[in-house]
């Protein structure tokens, strides 16, 4: 089987107009062509990324191509100029590594050769010349910008409600809706609701969807209707025809209205971080979080068993179970961080050694002249040896949380309260049960950690 090689095509557009680096896609495509033919690849595929940023690597068509190339899907990635493949010279730097790791090339009509330390050396000054081209095209659309708000008084971007877009990128009154915005105004210094402006809104201009009290305060709050226009720091106080005075607008926003609150989006607002690791003693399934809410207007937080089957469904307050989760989290790291560091009869040392010794074969089986040395077996090799990395990696793991030493020198009162939860479940990984205890009104001695030692803690069933 001869060789195979995917194109890849980027564009970059900037508020639907074509920018300086436009390059049309025959171009591109002509050229990936010749590349494929010149080096005797056959091009199985051609992906097109339109309207995405060099200096970006989350390209949708650019992730499909790199994960069909090391997937084994191709021998090779295709552009037109390096530029294409990445303005950012960093991320271009790790990409192109992980390619030629895995037995991958990248090519382009710039003729550089990255079996070569001289090719490479070519492909490195490429991308620090796009990286550095892309910044000079920023700075170059700053001055224009900020010379088209100062000189031209120009508005960038869309029109806002009321104006529309004359010559030089000037706004102008618009006939439909500018008599429109001044009624908001009126309206809202005269003490209207943005829930009834909303309305207003809606029914004078109607869209698809309804007009929110978020789409009418960037109305009242925007200051283009003084006739405003800015970029940056560059700001034109006469750009424009303006809406309304200095006066109303001023009203309009320092108006006191008295508005009920906006409503609270359902009633799992609340985060329950023990969700998942509570567990019921009635099935063994875990349980998850809710707010309820009763006739006389309390809301009450409790964690519950969500299966219909269960014949003992346990339920317990939820402020009381992280207490009591909390209090035992902070005594355990205690008994952690006290407890000297050792005990593990050198078998952190040898994993390390281990980690280490797979680190340093991996970076030298990686070498291009390795590469080239070893042929065909290159790739099965350091496929074992990154199996051989990643296995010490996870034995170092397992024995430092087995031997408490990932928390051993971190203070309590250091750690945020998310990190406190993780380190919760970190020391009790199997969770806690949540048991039907009789005599007993304090909740908090309804809970009690699942150990190793106790197998019928949990009954049987799939944990949801």
């Amino acid at each position: 089987m001869g060789k195979r090689a995917i194109g890849y095509i980027r564009v970059s557009s900037v508020g639907g107009r074509s920018g300086p680096e436009y390059h049309t896609l025959e171009i591109q495509r002509a050229s990936i062509e010749r590349t494929a033919r010149n080096n005797d690849y056959e091009l199985v595929d051609v992906l097109t990324d339109e309207d995405q940023s060099g200096r970006s690597r989350n390209r949708p068509q650019f992730g499909i191509a790199m994960e069909r190339i090391l997937a084994g899907g191709a021998d090779a990635i295709i552009v037109w100029k390096v530029s294409r493949f990445s303005r950012n010279w960093r991320e271009a730097a790790e990409d192109v590594e992980l390619l030629l790791d895995n037995g991958k090339d990248l090519l382009s009509e710039e003729g550089f050769d990255t079996a070569s330390t001289g090719g490479r050396l070519m492909l490195r000054i490429l991308f620090v010349l796009a990286n550095w081209e892309h910044e000079v095209l920023g700075e170059h659309w700053e001055v224009i910008k900020t010379k088209a708000v100062r000189d031209r008084g120009s508005h960038l971007g869309a029109a806002p409600t009321g104006y529309l877009v004359g010559t030089g990128g000037v706004l102008i009154r618009d006939p439909e809706t500018a008599d429109l915005v001044v009624e908001l105004f009126k309206a809202r210094a005269a003490g209207v609701s943005w829930r009834e402006l909303a309305e207003m809104l809606t029914q004078r201009k109607p869209r698809a969807s309804r007009y929110t009290r978020k789409d009418v305060e960037r109305i009242i709050t925007n200051r283009v209707y003084l006739g405003e226009t800015r970029w940056r720091d560059e700001v034109r106080t006469d750009a424009h025809e303006p809406l309304v005075s200095e006066s109303r607008w001023r009203r309009a926003n320092d108006v006191a209205v008295l508005e009920p609150p906006p409503r609270r989006r359902g009633a799992r607002s609340r985060e329950f971080p023990l969700t998942g690791w509570l567990r019921c003693s009635g099935c063994g399934r875990t349980m998850g979080g809710s707010v309820l809410q009763r006739s006389n207007n309390r809301t009450y937080s409790i964690y519950h068993c969500n299966r219909n089957g269960c014949d003992a469904r346990q339920a317990i307050s939820a402020p009381a179970a992280e207490e009591w989760a909390m209090g035992e989290a902070q005594a355990l790291h205690a008994s952690l961080v006290l407890r000297p560091v050792g005990g593990n009869d050198g078998q952190l040392e040898r994993a390390h050694a281990a980690l280490e010794e797979a680190t340093v074969a991996l970076h030298d089986l990686a070498s291009v002249v390795v590469r080239r040395e070893l042929g065909d077996d290159w790739l099965p090799m350091i496929s074992r040896l990154r199996e051989q990395k990643a296995s010490a990696e996870q034995r170092v793991k397992e024995i430092r949380r087995k031997h408490g030493l990932l928390a051993h020198a971190v203070g309590w009162e250091t750690l945020s309260e998310e990190d406190r939860w993780a380190t919760l479940r970190s020391m009790a990984p199997l969770g806690a049960l949540v048991r039907p205890v009789v005599g007993y009104r304090n909740p908090r001695a309804r809970l009690s950690f699942i150990v190793d030692d106790e197998p019928d803690a949990v009954p049987d069933g799939e944990p949801t």
